[in-house]
């Protein structure tokens, strides 16, 4: 099950199949799901936090094994409460961008228990990037550059100024736009939008 077209197009290229939802996040359409989960035996779900929480508050999907949530300010209430609701199911806190994903894969229970010992609000620790990512953690934000970073937007050369850049072997880089910790372990913290005051 997924929300996002990026993902139904990679499953489509590795010959996987995907129950796409449609944008309307009706009572109708969640109705439509609780039954096709069994007649698609719907395993997985990727999606961001607002939508798993508008699918819980009308079913539960007893198949999934595993599911990936996206976005850097996951409050951690909504990842207690996930946990609770599929206490056998692997739940992956994913952090990338639409130009690159995923950058941080990590287990949710772990981002949890990390950002509570911090005592902040949401699950702000990411883990370690992927190993195909290679990074140049800038005090303006961070950058990245690997095999599924996109390559310079079409017809919008402002963008491609503000958040690309080519280096001298060929590869493109992109600016996330977030500004990254890098603790002793090499673990990764989200600290924020790279366009606010850091303090």
């Amino acid at each position: 099950l997924c929300i996002f077209a990026n993902w139904t197009l990679l499953n489509l290229a590795q010959g996987k199949p995907t129950v796409f939802f449609p944008s309307s996040w009706s009572k109708k359409n969640f109705m439509w799901l609780k039954e096709a989960q069994k007649k698609y035996n719907i395993e997985t779900l990727t999606s961001g936090p607002a939508f798993v929480k508008a699918m819980n508050e009308n079913i539960i999907l007893s198949n999934i094994r595993d599911i990936h949530i996206g976005g850097a300010l996951t409050p951690i209430s909504f990842f207690e409460e996930l946990f609770n609701k599929y206490k056998e199911t692997q739940i992956l806190h994913v952090y990338g961008s639409s130009e690159v994903e995923p950058v941080c894969v990590v287990d949710a229970r772990l981002s949890v228990l990390k950002s509570r010992e911090r005592q902040f609000f949401h699950t702000l620790y990411l883990g370690k990037p992927i190993e195909e990512i290679l990074f140049d953690n800038k005090d303006s934000g961070m950058w990245v550059t690997g095999p599924h970073v996109c390559p310079f937007y079409l017809n919008n050369q402002r963008e491609n100024e503000l958040n690309k850049r080519k280096d001298e072997l060929n590869r493109i880089w992109h600016f996330m736009g977030d500004r990254i910790e890098i603790d002793g372990n090499l673990d990764w913290w989200y600290s924020g939008r790279s366009q606010m005051q850091k303090e």
